[in-house]
């Protein structure tokens, strides 16, 4: 509803036009509240559903239309004439409009409907809750109440007084029906009488009658006025005997509900509590919200005076420090949208977390210790929960890339280092063209071949490898060393070179052998185990697997039988790179060393275009030289031996014809193409 105010000659804010608040609207009355209206929680839900406490002196019945034998104790309106119009009194020109009848129970709010609708009942004291907005209230009446007061400011001259409230002659409502419509306006004030009788002010078109009294089961208008402003002290109590800093000062001002008053911005610090706000009543206990029994304030917010001396009281929660954890390029944890690296001090409760990364990684898992856990451990979004201290670790992984390494071609290769995957076990690598023109893998190769489901999937669409060759690989087929044409083969499949605990003491040719976890002479590690850069380059590389040259053959270059050299010709053709990719050549005319020529200072260059990680080698039963040495095997037979040549860098120089014994355990490498 739109009203009209003004600042009158007494100095008061009043309401010019009559209230039109239909209490007979289920919307509008249920939107009542304390904030709202100037009435407690438990009128307003009297005034909704009319029950009230027993022992009371109210009678029992749901808010109705005013009716023949209207009621003292039931709250009753009539909006029937709320949009109809009257003139104002005493002979002011204009009209105003009627607005609503309110018996005094309901203009009260329900707080003032005492009686059983034929006895007057016991009421004492005067109205202090009403439907008034919240701020505002009925007048006080009578010969000294705030109408008296606005008459007399207006040196008791009636028409001024008219004119400056713009009373319409809007009549009453009695027995069923309206009454003294363009004759009397007749409205309710906040003021007892008696026992059965309020004050009222009435005006015709002639007269003002400043009090006058009348039974409350009649049907009267509403005006408010503003309540004034009052002095007030505001006191801030730290609630505890610890230390205290940034403690506010004392506030003194004046306020009301309209101009309320604005409390301290400063936010208290305690040494290992968090500051949770204020509470009108101190709280039972000084670590949670939940002991309150009053109103809450944050600094800075604004508070309604209930009283000139206001204390508020500090409440406080304890601290826990939960230390951050961030491993596999995780990078940090965001914690209800502010992001930490390495602790942070949280109070009980309930936390939306998620986790950043480096470029390329993604969320892998969660894992807590402590009096902290998780909703999820595999959810990148999840909830913290917190009771006390504890460690979070946030686990990344790589992200999966959406290029495969089988569908890559000489054209399609990158300029830039580009992630790929192997659709052959899903292993992720690193592949680039680099200064020779050429597409290289810029990672140890990691194709587990003891894992069966790995080999299975083993096939000439995937690998470089004939499915002949592959068979033998497998084991799926046998070769005959009497027989075959291709000299003395082993009859087994691939096998690791461990036999746990411990590994085998000699090395085979002619048996594929790898090796992807263990001890050894340079301690524990697996083939996600990461070696530094060589030439001392900054960065580290995974290890990756370690194959003898049947196993890096793909079981096409297994000559031997574990004692003798065998009898070898020409190169290997077949290996375990992916299709369409292939083991380098080796040797001083190789590719290894046409991509270490490409530039000056030849040999720093080369490992840090390739990356090559120390990863060391494998030699009977024993890993060696992880850290200081990397060794990369070639397509290529070295001088016609049981040898081929492959790459050895190591802190300070990489050798492209150094000649590996085909029964050691290197490392690959692929390059694109034939």
């Amino acid at each position: 509803n739109i009203y009209t105010i003004q600042k009158l000659a007494d100095g008061k804010c009043w309401l010019l036009d009559n209230l039109a608040l239909d209490l007979t609207d289920s919307t509008v009355l249920n939107a009542l509240s304390t904030s709202n209206t100037n009435a407690s929680a438990a009128s307003l839900t009297s005034l909704r559903s009319g029950n009230r406490a027993a022992g009371d002196q109210y009678a029992n019945g749901a808010l109705g239309n005013l009716t023949a034998g209207d009621s003292y104790s039931v709250a009753r309106v009539n909006a029937g004439y709320k949009d109809q119009f009257e003139p104002l009194a005493m002979g002011q020109s204009g009209t105003g409009k009627i607005g609503v009848y309110y018996n005094y129970c309901a203009a009260s709010a329900g707080s003032y409907c005492y009686g059983n609708g034929t006895s007057e009942g016991s009421p004492s004291g005067n109205a202090t809750e009403d439907i008034c907005p919240a701020g505002w209230r009925m007048p006080t009446g009578g010969a000294s109440g705030e109408y008296k007061a606005l008459y007399t400011a207006y040196s008791s001259d009636g028409a001024t007084f008219v004119n400056a409230l713009k009373m319409p002659l809007s009549g009453n409502f009695l027995n069923g029906s309206a009454g003294n419509q363009g004759s009397y306006g007749l409205f309710w004030t906040s003021t007892r009488y008696s026992s059965k009788y309020m004050y009222r002010m009435d005006i015709s078109a002639s007269i003002i009658t400043i009090s006058q009294v009348s039974n409350r089961y009649y049907g009267y208008s509403v005006r408010c006025v503003l309540d004034p402003l009052a002095s007030y002290t505001v006191t801030y109590n730290k609630n505890t005997n610890d230390t205290v800093s940034n403690m506010p000062s004392e506030q003194t001002g004046s306020a009301n509900f309209v101009n309320p008053i604005t409390i301290s911005n400063n936010t208290p610090t305690r040494s290992g509590y968090a500051f949770l706000g204020w509470c009108t009543t101190q709280p039972t206990t000084s670590n949670n919200t939940d002991s309150c029994s009053g109103t809450t304030y944050a600094p800075g917010s604004q508070l309604t005076p209930t009283g000139s001396t206001i204390t508020l009281y500090a409440m406080w929660t304890a601290k826990y420090t939960v230390t951050l954890a961030l491993t596999g390029n995780a990078t940090g944890v965001t914690i209800n949208s502010t992001n930490y690296t390495t602790s942070v001090d949280l109070t009980a409760g309930t936390y939306t977390i998620s986790g950043s990364y480096a470029s390329g990684y993604e969320f892998s898992s969660w894992s807590t210790s402590g009096s902290i856990s998780v909703a999820s451990t595999s959810s990148a979004s999840t909830t913290l929960t917190v009771s006390g201290a504890g460690t979070l670790t946030l686990s990344g992984k790589e992200s999966f890339p959406s290029l495969a390494m089988q569908n890559v071609t000489p054209a399609t290769c990158p300029t830039t280092a580009t992630r790929v995957y192997d659709n052959r076990d899903n292993s992720i690598y690193t592949i680039q063209k680099l200064a020779d023109n050429r597409c290289w893998l810029l990672d140890n190769l990691a194709l587990d071949l003891t894992n069966a489901t790995v080999k299975a999937n083993l096939s000439s669409t995937n690998t470089n490898a004939s499915n002949t060759t592959l068979n033998y690989l497998k084991g799926i087929t046998s070769r005959d060393p009497s027989t075959d044409a291709n000299g003395k083969y082993a009859t087994s499949g691939v096998a690791e070179w461990a036999s746990s605990p411990n590994y085998a003491s000699s090395n085979s040719y002619s048996d594929p052998l790898i090796a992807t976890s263990g001890t050894g002479g340079e301690g524990d590690w697996t083939k996600d185990t990461t070696a530094p850069l060589a030439m001392g380059q900054s960065g580290s590389g995974k290890i990756g697997v370690y194959y003898n040259y049947c196993a890096a053959s793909a079981g096409s270059y297994c000559y031997g039988d574990g004692t003798s050299a065998g009898t070898s010709s020409g190169n290997a053709t077949e290996d375990i790179c992916p299709v369409g990719w292939r083991m380098p050549t080796g040797g001083n005319s190789g590719e290894y060393s046409t991509l270490s020529a490409q530039s000056s200072r030849k040999r720093i260059n080369f490992a840090k275009a390739l990356r090559i990680p120390l990863s060391g080698y494998f030699n009977t039963g024993w890993m060696t030289s992880q850290g200081y040495q990397g060794a990369l095997w070639s397509s290529t037979t070295h001088n016609g031996d049981s040898k081929s040549d492959g790459v050895l860098s190591s802190e300070w120089e990489s050798d492209c014809s150094f000649g590996f014994y085909l029964n050691w355990g290197a490392s690959i490498r692929c390059i694109l193409g034939s």
